[in-house]
């Protein structure tokens, strides 16, 4: 009985020896492929951990973006009804444009002819002579 019983042991010895070696391949394999996964994750030029911390430098640098937007949302607001003013104005801005051009003209002329007007063009163009001249001077009827 002893040699019937020590075969089925031999038997599964052999079964056992197959799957310790099948098991020791795999090992071997996973082995390697948690190598290569540590280089790609740590070691090489294109490494993700490299890539996670610039990640994290542009989140950091767009965390303080949105900070400044929320310093500046009075002014951001101010803008904006400003360019909802132009944008309201039929023509936008050429029409404010010439607007202010036609202004601008009109004032010229306003002063120019107030300067003929009340007799200032002497204080503007001769101000030396208006210094030597008396003061009692009658000026000229217009």
């Amino acid at each position: 009985m002893s040699i019937n019983s020590e075969q089925p042991n031999d038997k599964e010895e052999k079964k056992i020896i197959e799957v310790l070696a099948g098991m020791q391949v795999e090992i071997i394999l996973l082995s390697t492929k948690i190598d290569q996964i540590e280089k790609t994750l740590f070691f090489n030029g294109t490494a993700l951990i490299s890539r996670v911390k610039v990640l994290e430098t542009h989140q950091d640098q767009d965390h303080q973006n949105w900070d400044e937007l929320e310093d500046n949302k009075e002014a951001i607001a101010k803008l904006a009804m400003i360019s909802n003013l132009v944008s309201s104005v039929p023509g936008g801005l050429k029409t404010i444009f010439m607007f202010v051009v036609l202004f601008n003209l009109l004032g010229i002329i306003i002063i120019d002819l107030g300067i003929r007007y009340f007799y200032f063009a002497d204080f503007l163009v001769e101000p030396i002579q208006i210094l030597e001249k008396p003061f009692n001077k009658k000026r000229p009827s217009p």
